[in-house]
Order: structure tokens, then C-alpha cells, then sequence
């Protein structure tokens, strides 16, 4: 397919919206404000820059079958995602710390091109996590300066109008072309859009996928293999140093606070719709490798927070009083060794 006839795709043009829209604003209103936004707010440029050239690619090519050309593909994301979440653990004595940790939570969002077959509520669990300091911001500076409670307004509605499009064009996961040409999935998203390409005939469908190796619930879930985990890790920026990554627990993820959470990892799965799908997959997925958030474990005032592991067998806590807690979250084919005691999750 020309470059420039997809150019003109829905598809393509409302990803186009969203940078020179609000993320532009977004932009402008960064670098008003000063201190370390600029610099971040470069590899976020960078980033949607790179993931728009990628979906371009994408709408031209067959999905490729082989992973290791998937990461070459995706590097230059992977990459940029790193450099946010390294930046704002840089500068945690920062003034702007929070404003710095706004973006850092909300970026793996990026990493939905990997997500299927609901990436939309992917996006939606990664902003609902950026909202967290997002409200750090507006309680500081709510009375003092404008310019902040907008800067967070904006950024909310960056990853609100990312949902929104990836919800329309990528419904089940990032749309691929077939034998270098659009497929239904473009077509069909660009009806009543674009007369040019709503009149064009459906190019023929792939041939159909083989059988999965054994039947899985209907619940909303993403791709699994020891390889594609591999290649989710690089995008969500996973690394060894576990404690450069210390981020606060939110409320709402503490289950001595939300006894609910307790309750709804024993229901039936939920539908894309249901507000309880992110807990649903936190218990009900563990197999699951995409969390598109950073390892951690460290010491949050008198609780041990252990988030984001996979397949670590040297996981440990050696200082420990009997007034402390631990909260695990996330975690995988993992040990935790607390002093003389084991604690197992798989």
C-alpha cells in the first residue's frame, strides 16, 4: 500500500489528531511550567512520534511471525518508555516529582500495541494508575497556580482520547495489514469517513488461526509464551535494579483498604465493561506476563510493597520487625523469602 494512501486513513489521521490536538497543548503548557517537563516531555514527543510510524508500518505489512522482529520493530518505543520511567527515578527530589510520576505511571499505556484482544481497557487500567499522582498535583497547586490544574487536565485527556481511538480502530488488538494491504479491520473502521475507502472491496482474509493448545476462559487476557514475555518486559522497561523503581501503593490496590478486591478475585470473569476486570486479571491471569509497570520491592514506611515479579527465585527481605506488613502484587513463578519464612505465589 503508498505511504501516502495511508496517509488518508481514519485509522492513521485521528492518531494524527491526537499529537497536533491536545497533546500539543500538552506540549506547550510543559515547557510554561519548566523544571525537569521539558526534558521528559521530549521522550514522550519521541515516543508517539515512533508509535505512529509503527502503526503506519503496520497498516502496509503482515503481522510478522517471527517475535524477535516484533522487538526490532518496537524498540524505539521500548526504549523511550524506559528513558520516562528512568528520568522520574532521577529526580524523586525534584519539585515536580509528582508531575514526573503522572507521566511515568500512565506511559506503559504506549505498550498497548502488544495487548490483545482488549487493549482499550489496558489504556484504562494505566490511566486510572497516573490519576493517582495526578491528584498529588491538583491538592498542591490547586490554590497556588492554574497552569498545574490544566497541565493535569490535559494530560488525563491525552490518555483518554488514546483509549477512545484505540477502542475504535484497534478493538481487539493493533491492526495489521495482509499481503502488504489494509484488511477489513481498516476498512470497516473507515466507513462513513472516508468515501474513498469505504468503497474499496475487502481484500480476501487471512487464513484462519491454528487452534490454541487448550481451551481459555472468556475473560479479558493477553498473549502468553516465554518469547512474547520476553518482548513485554523490553517495552515495559523491566530491569534487575528492582529498587530504582520504588513507586507509592494507591488506595485502591491495598486490599486491607478495598476489601473488595479480596471479593472479586473469587467471581466469575467480568466482562469488558465491568469495572472489576482489572482485579479479575490480576488473580484470574496469573500466567499472565504483560503488566507493563516496572518490578519493585522496597520498604513504604512500615509495608514491604513486592509488585511486578516474574520468575524470580531471590526475592528477599531480610529486615523485618513484627509491626511490619508485606503486600504482594502482580507477581508470578516467584519466591519471596522473608527471614526464616517462605512465601510462594504462582
Amino acid at each position: 500500500m503508498d505511504v501516502h494512501a495511508t496517509d488518508n486513513l481514519p485509522v492513521l489521521r485521528d492518531y494524527n489528531t491526537i499529537i497536533s490536538g491536545v497533546f500539543s497543548s500538552f506540549v506547550t503548557l510543559s515547557r510554561k511550567i519548566g523544571g525537569e517537563l521539558p526534558t521528559m516531555i521530549d521522550h514522550v514527543t519521541c515516543l508517539f512520534d515512533a508509535q505512529q510510524k509503527f502503526i503506519q508500518k503496520a497498516l502496509q505489512s503482515k503481522k510478522p511471525t517471527n517475535d524477535s522482529e516484533i522487538q526490532a520493530l518496537i524498540k524505539p518505543q521500548s526504549t523511550e518508555i524506559e528513558a520516562v520511567c528512568d528520568y522520574t527515578n532521577k529526580n524523586r527530589k525534584s519539585p515536580f516529582f509528582h508531575h514526573l510520576s503522572a507521566i511515568s505511571e500512565g506511559i506503559p499505556a504506549f505498550g498497548w500495541i502488544l495487548v490483545s484482544p482488549t487493549p482499550a481497557s489496558y489504556i484504562k487500567e494505566m490511566s486510572d494508575a497516573a490519576q493517582f499522582y495526578a491528584n498529588r498535583v491538583l491538592k498542591e497547586f490547586k490554590e497556588k497556580d492554574p497552569n498545574h490544574v490544566e497541565w493535569v487536565k490535559q494530560w488525563m485527556r491525552v490518555l483518554t482520547e488514546l483509549h477512545a481511538y484505540v477502542k475504535q480502530y484497534h478493538t481487539t488488538g493493533l491492526t495489521w495489514g495482509v499481503n502488504g494491504q489494509q484488511n477489513s479491520g481498516v476498512t470497516s473502521a473507515g466507513v462513513g469517513n472516508s468515501s474513498s475507502v469505504a468503497t474499496r472491496p475487502p481484500p480476501p482474509p487471512p487464513p484462519p488461526p491454528p487452534p490454541p493448545p487448550s481451551p481459555l476462559p472468556s475473560s479479558t487476557h493477553v498473549d502468553d509464551g516465554p518469547s512474547r514475555a520476553e518482548l513485554l518486559n523490553s517495552i515495559n522497561a523491566l530491569g534487575t535494579g528492582a529498587a530504582s523503581h520504588l513507586k507509592k501503593v494507591p488506595d485502591e490496590l491495598k486490599l486491607h483498604k478495598n476489601p473488595q478486591l479480596r471479593d472479586q478475585s473469587t467471581t466469575q470473569p467480568a466482562t469488558r465493561s465491568d469495572v472489576s476486570n482489572k482485579s479479575h486479571e490480576a488473580t484470574s491471569n496469573a500466567s499472565s506476563t504483560l503488566t507493563m509497570a516496572p518490578p519493585k520491592l522496597a520498604l513504604e514506611g512500615s509495608k514491604w510493597v513486592v509488585e511486578f515479579h516474574s520468575g524470580r527465585s531471590d526475592l528477599k527481605i531480610t529486615e523485618t520487625n513484627m509491626k511490619q506488613t508485606i503486600y504482594v502484587y502482580k507477581c508470578s513463578n516467584s519466591t519471596l523469602t522473608v527471614q526464616d519464612y517462605e512465601l510462594l505465589q504462582e
